[in-house]
């Protein structure tokens, strides 16, 4: 799979989810549920109708979590900042960064 140059970095996202884990963590969640169900409707006997929705719930949300991750982008956080914060939130779940 050759990637898409205009879709953001992992570290992008990365950055993103630092900053607003919530959002971002459900937004991925979403958009992932959408991708299956779109990948399932490929593989079988689907209706073009349906796959057709599938497509289109998949570009939903995508284009939100796309949209959440340009907000971040603009605020343009510093590094220095962010890195801290995503420390504190993964020792908050009781993981270590």
């Amino acid at each position: 799979m050759t990637p898409d140059p205009s879709a953001p970095s992992l570290d992008v996202i990365a950055l993103a989810y630092a900053q607003n884990p919530n959002t971002v963590g459900r937004l991925l969640a979403s958009h992932a549920a959408r991708v299956i169900a779109l990948d399932v409707a490929a593989v079988t006997d689907t209706p073009d109708h349906q796959r057709a929705m599938r497509a289109a719930a998949a570009n939903g949300t995508r284009d939100a979590l796309l949209d959440q991750i340009a907000a971040v982008r603009a605020a343009e956080q510093p590094l220095a900042d962010v890195i801290p914060l995503a420390a504190a939130r993964t020792a908050q779940n009781g993981h270590r960064a």
